[in-house]
């Protein structure tokens, strides 16, 4: 299947994104899956254009099709966001523990430059 550039610029109403197919295939674009890959490439949403490129059925479709990957796709990452954690964790404690050790030196450094700077203070703010 093609869609015209007739097609993209109807869609554009619908779809700030589209702006990009135009720029990429100006005359239209043919719907094949490397064409579908750069397209998300270059930041469009499939998921959004099928609420207003496809029928009610063929949408039924494509999220029965799309499901298992998109399940398949959230246990791997939800499998690295554990692995990360695992690794993450102590570091990212050693971190907060140095910056909230960093901040309770600055805020009274603060307090002191602020207070200097007011006692100063010559002319009167206008506000």
């Amino acid at each position: 299947m093609k869609i015209t550039a007739e097609q993209l610029r109807l869609a554009a109403a619908n779809d700030p994104d589209v702006g990009a197919l135009l720029t990429e295939w100006p005359d239209g674009v043919e719907i094949t899956p490397d064409n579908c890959l750069r397209a998300m490439a270059i930041g469009f949403n499939i998921d959004r254009a099928a609420e207003y490129l496809m029928s009610e059925s063929t949408k039924d479709t494509y999220v029965d099709l799309a499901k298992s990957a998109k399940e398949e796709f959230n246990a791997t990452k939800a499998e690295a966001q554990k692995t990360c954690e695992h690794i993450k964790g102590p570091a990212q404690r050693e971190y907060e523990r140095k910056r909230d050790a960093a901040w309770s030196k600055f805020m009274p450094k603060l307090a002191v430059a602020f207070c200097t700077a007011i006692d100063q203070q010559v002319e009167t703010p206008t506000y």
